[in-house]
C-alpha cells in the first residue's frame, strides 16, 4: 500500500514537469490588455493605422523560444512594413492592449533559408537569425492590418500604432559544439559551431498597439 502511494505521488510530481516540457504556448495570437477599463465597441473602418518607422536601441529585432524541452526552437525576426510613414495626431492617448494576429502566409518568392550552419568565436560571427529571411505576402499584409483593426475595434480603440510584422522559422534540435553554461542552448559568447536540424520556414504575424484618445477616454467616464 505504501509503495503504491509513493508511485502515485511520484507520478503527480512528474506530470507538471512533463507538461512544462511539452507545452507549445507562447507568441500566440490575441490581445494583451494594458487596462481593465472597458470601452464601447467601434467600427473597424474608424480605426486608424500608423506603422512603425524603426526599432529603437533597446527594442528586440529577433527572438527565439525553445519548446518541448528544447527539442524544437521557434525563431522570429521583426520587420518593418513598407508603407509611407505618417505621424499620429497630437494629444495624449490611453494604451488599451498589445495586439498579435494569427500566422498569415509568407511571400515565398522573397522568403528563403540562406544556410543551415553558423560559427561564432568570442561573439564574432553569425547566429540562427543570419540563416533565414521571411517576408509577408502583399495579401498577408492586407489581411494582417485588417485583423489588427478588427481586434482594436472590439476593444474600443481609435488607433493601432507601431504596426510591424514578425517572420518565423524553426528547427528541430541542433548538432555541433557550443561552449555555453546552458548545454541545450546555442547561445555562447565564447565559441559555437552549429548545424540546425530540420530547419524550415514558417509564416508571419502582425503586431500593433491599440490606443484610445484621451479626450474620448474622459468622455467615457
Amino acid at each position: 500500500m505504501i509503495g503504491t502511494r509513493m508511485r502515485r505521488l511520484e507520478l503527480l510530481l512528474l506530470l507538471p514537469l512533463l507538461a512544462g516540457c511539452t507545452t507549445t504556448a507562447g507568441w500566440e495570437a490575441g490581445a494583451v490588455r494594458s487596462t481593465d477599463r472597458v470601452h464601447p465597441v467601434v467600427s473597424p473602418d474608424s480605426v486608424q493605422v500608423f506603422y512603425k518607422e524603426d526599432f529603437g536601441l533597446l527594442e528586440k529585432e529577433s527572438e527565439k523560444l525553445p519548446l518541448a524541452c528544447h527539442s524544437t526552437t521557434l525563431l522570429r525576426r521583426m520587420g518593418l512594413i513598407d508603407s509611407p510613414h505618417v505621424d499620429p495626431p497630437p494629444g495624449g492617448v490611453e494604451t488599451i492592449a498589445e495586439l498579435t494576429t494569427e500566422e498569415l502566409p509568407r511571400d515565398d518568392e522573397r522568403s528563403k533559408i540562406t544556410g543551415h550552419e553558423f560559427t561564432r568565436i568570442l561573439g564574432i560571427g553569425g547566429d540562427e537569425f543570419d540563416l533565414f529571411l521571411v517576408y509577408p505576402s502583399p495579401r498577408a499584409t492586407e489581411l494582417g492590418v485588417a485583423r489588427l483593426k478588427q481586434m482594436a475595434a472590439e476593444l474600443g480603440a481609435d488607433e493601432v500604432r507601431d504596426v510591424f510584422y514578425t517572420g518565423y522559422a524553426e528547427h528541430q534540435m541542433w548538432e555541433g559544439d557550443s561552449v555555453s553554461l546552458t548545454p541545450t542552448s546555442t547561445d555562447s559568447v565564447i565559441y559555437a559551431d552549429i548545424q540546425l536540424l530540420e530547419f524550415r520556414l514558417r509564416d508571419v504575424r502582425f503586431h500593433g498597439t491599440a490606443v484610445r484618445r484621451r479626450q474620448k477616454a474622459k468622455d467615457d467616464e
